[in-house]
């Protein structure tokens, strides 16, 4: 391989390595204090970095936002092609939610996800954000469900995914009206209905 090409490739991995702390970084301040609440001075701290070299990556904080759920959304992929390859492909996104739920996302990350909903009823590039990210969700767990049983009409496929959704963000909004809640009763009756509602996905 070319010298020159190894350097740029070593540039490229450095300047995504820095991305990915800011973006870590970032996360942790909008946990903490919100998504207005966390300046970008409190980010640079957290990244162990000046403002100025964050700004080189990110033009503000709309944008780290984007670039936080542009990754999640690869990662889902990631996983969703995992569960198209599977034997049992409604099983395999049973599986899935399974280990969402038992991981804890919904109880570290439901207030940060519930802010930036309330925002993106103000701000018109949140919502845009949001909206690209649910849209692009919605195409591959449609898919996948088609994948399973090509019997599934696409308008049928998106139904049970708007329901899934909504299953999901429900839970956001239990852990923080319920913090007492039982998450082992609610994970195992959750589990319950998404066999229900994936049921009729099999081939």
């Amino acid at each position: 391989m070319p010298t020159q090409t190894v350097k740029s490739s070593a540039r490229a991995a450095r300047a995504d390595q820095r991305r990915q702390q800011i973006l870590n970084a970032a996360l942790g301040c909008f946990r903490r204090e919100g998504f207005h609440g966390a300046s970008m001075d409190q980010i640079s701290k957290a990244a162990g970095m000046s403002v100025g070299h964050i700004y080189h990556y990110f033009e503000n904080k709309e944008a780290i936002i984007a670039a936080i759920v542009e990754r999640d959304v690869a990662e889902l992929e990631a996983d969703f092609e995992k569960i198209r390859a599977s034997a049992d492909v409604a099983a395999a996104m049973v599986q899935h939610a399974a280990g969402v739920i038992a991981r804890g996302d919904h109880a570290s990350d439901g207030g940060f996800r519930l802010e930036m909903l309330a925002e993106a009823t103000r701000s018109p590039r949140i919502a845009a954000i949001l909206q690209d990210a649910h849209r692009e969700i919605g195409r591959m767990v449609v898919d996948t469900m088609r994948h399973a049983n090509p019997g599934l009409s696409e308008a049928e496929a998106q139904t049970k995914f708007e329901l899934l959704g909504a299953l999901f963000a429900g839970l956001d909004i239990a852990m923080v009206r319920s913090p007492g809640l039982d998450r082992a009763r609610l994970s195992a009756d959750l589990l319950k209905t998404i066999q229900h509602v994936l049921g009729e996905t099999k081939s």
